[in-house]
């Protein structure tokens, strides 16, 4: 059964159901912190690319809302489509304005000036117009030439130089006192809000246009700088950095200028080997493998689990790319016969194509041999070298390596010289290498079609 994790939603009511990497704690530590810390604040929750930073705002997200905080939820990446990052985030925040605030007489004046004062601020929501809002006024000619700006906004600016001196004038001041005034009924709304606090959850940051990103980070900085207003970007701050530097140049300080946005930041702790275990048990009942008769030969549970932790390791997976495994691979399981011998090299072969599509590619097709993709493993990834090529798993992935795609004259001829080498081998060690490779050999040709066919059809599902 094909699934995606992210399909399947914590409950408000029991916040940590299906936490199967522990956050609970580190989720109850930093609640802790941004329910009491000084406002406003930006918080950066940092991890790379696809190791559980959505999962962990949405275990986040229920506590919170448990506990009876306001949240607003804006995914930054769904949301890019837009030209103007604040006409995105005002709009989902005036979704949340007219859901999630307890209408009374009081909220209910405070929520319509901060949507009037808002839309002000929206209509005139230009790079130029905003930056003299925010900072006073700068050198436009500056910022037209040399920061790297979409035509639309070079447009802008040049719309907004035309103006007269005078029309420039009303345009700042206007976007100024708007500003001024949208901060001051926020702050109001704020305070009459459950805690005197509201959450910003900014999701997929780094997954966004270089530019979006970067004006969405000045939004929140300069114009939702209020007090009791918390912001929590999850972000891989590296790749938020390549965004950064895309904008505004090569030789950028990525680090100085997201000092000037961000006051915390918080890298998201690594998988333990106990989290890993339970990782792969909770998926592996969610996949439904229990009853699948095509893994009859893998002996039992835990030794397809410490394959596929081993796998794991050696690839360098992610979350994310361990779902994508375990979706393919239950594919693939599928489409081999029953009782089948080859499950180990199956799992080597789709996490291959997982993580190194192009060497699975030309190995496929014939483009290089097996002997050339265990040369190539090991020089692209030390582990290989360091930590496989010695377990008994490995004697198997070889012989299949070696053999793929060999008729029967190649393969008696590979055969022989496996012979000739054991007879000639010392120490002994290298002679149990060559009888395993023999052993597996036997069976080599047949589990190899049968895995191939397999993966040749479901390749058409990537």
């Amino acid at each position: 059964m094909i699934q995606r994790e992210s399909d399947i939603k914590p409950n408000v009511e029991k916040p940590f159901e299906g936490d199967v990497l522990s956050r609970q704690v580190y989720v109850e530590n930093l609640s802790k912190i941004l329910t009491q810390c000084k406002t406003p604040l930006v918080f950066a929750l940092s991890s790379p690319w696809g190791t559980g930073k959505t999962r962990f705002l949405e275990f986040w997200n229920a506590y919170l809302q448990q506990q009876e905080f306001l949240i607003v939820n804006f995914n930054a990446w769904e949301s890019d489509f837009a030209d103007n990052a604040l006409i995105a985030l005002f709009g989902e925040f005036e979704s949340f304005l007219d859901s999630k605030i307890k209408k009374s007489s009081k909220t209910r004046q405070l929520v319509k000036n901060v949507k009037r004062y808002g839309k002000v601020i929206a209509k005139s929501a230009l790079p130029s117009a905003l930056k003299l809002a925010t900072y006073g006024i700068l050198d436009i000619d500056k910022i037209k030439d040399n920061i790297k700006l979409d035509e639309k906004s070079k447009d802008a600016i040049a719309e907004f130089i035309s103006k007269g001196p005078d029309k420039q004038l009303d345009s700042y001041r206007e976007t100024k006192k708007a500003i001024e005034n949208f901060r001051k009924e926020l702050a109001k709304l704020v305070e009459a809000s459950n805690h005197s606090r509201i959450f910003f959850f900014i999701d997929e940051l780094d997954r966004c246009r270089p530019d979006f990103a970067i004006k969405l980070l000045e939004i929140i900085k300069h114009i939702f700088s209020v007090e009791g207003v918390v912001f929590v970007l999850a972000v891989d701050m590296q790749q938020l950095s390549q965004s950064a530097k895309v904008v505004y140049g090569s030789e950028m300080d990525c680090k100085g200028y997201f000092r000037r946005f961000i006051d915390l930041e918080y890298q998201l702790p690594e998988q333990s080997e106990k989290n890993n275990f339970e990782f792969f048990n909770h998926i592996y009942k969610q996949y439904g493998f229990v009853n699948r008769q095509q893994l009859a030969t893998i002996t039992d549970f835990q030794e397809f689990r410490a394959l596929f932790n081993l796998f794991s390791d050696l690839f360098y997976c992610s979350l994310r790319d361990k779902i994508r495994i375990f979706n393919e691979i239950s594919v693939n399981s599928l489409l081999v016969p029953n009782n089948y011998k080859g499950f180990g090299f199956l799992l080597f072969l789709t996490f291959l194509r997982v993580k190194n599509d192009e060497l699975y590619h030309n190995f496929i097709t014939r483009k290089i041999d097996g002997k050339q993709v265990i040369e190539q493993l090991i020089v692209v990834n030390s582990k290989f070298k360091n930590q496989f090529w010695d377990k008994e798993i490995s004697y198997e992935i070889e012989t299949y390596l070696l053999f793929a795609f060999k008729d029967n004259r190649e393969f008696g001829a590979l055969f022989t010289k496996i012979e000739t080498q054991l007879k000639n081998a010392e120490p002994m060690d290298k002679k149990a290498h060559f009888k395993q490779i023999l052993f597996y050999s036997e069976e080599a040709n047949a589990i190899n079609k049968a895995i191939f066919d397999a993966m040749n059809f479901s390749a058409s599902f990537s």
